[in-house]
């Protein structure tokens, strides 16, 4: 019955857009209900998503008020760990992001030659000292 009329509804609302019936189907069917999900909060969500999923064992409580608390009791609960868990991913992803960013401070750039192929930068000189070793080829020529 329902699927009907608002199959109804649609055709009606599609075929006719300029009609004031229309026009009332399509506010009343379409934009009361956006305004509506747009007040919703998460803890709202929250809220509706733990009264469905534990609708049977919050009535163990015996009085709907004691329920309800419960509920809000829980609803808050949830969305503080969830607060908690999104504030830890998100540390961590920085963590990552950082070391990553190091690691790619710490390559060696390549620079790009005339041609177009790349080389890496040249490494730097290393310091050669002489070897102390003119002792032993003066005895060597001496003998």
């Amino acid at each position: 019955m329902i699927l009907g009329f608002l199959l109804f509804a649609t055709v009606i609302a599609r075929s006719f857009p300029d009609t004031p019936f229309s026009r009332t189907l399509v506010k009343h069917l379409v934009e009361v209900p956006i305004d509506a999900v747009k007040k919703l909060e998460r803890r709202h969500i929250i809220l509706l998503v733990f009264v469905l999923f534990a609708g049977q064992s919050l009535a163990v409580f015996g009085s709907a008020e004691l329920a309800l608390a419960y509920a809000i009791d829980m609803s808050v609960y949830y969305d503080l760990l969830i607060v908690a868990w999104t504030t830890s991913a998100l540390k961590g992803l920085k963590t990552n992001l950082f070391s990553l960013k190091l690691l790619l401070l710490r390559r060696p750039q390549r620079r790009r030659i005339a041609n177009g192929a790349s080389t890496a930068s040249p490494a730097p000189a290393l310091k050669v000292e002489p070897a102390n070793d003119e002792e032993d080829i003066r005895q060597a020529q001496a003998a």
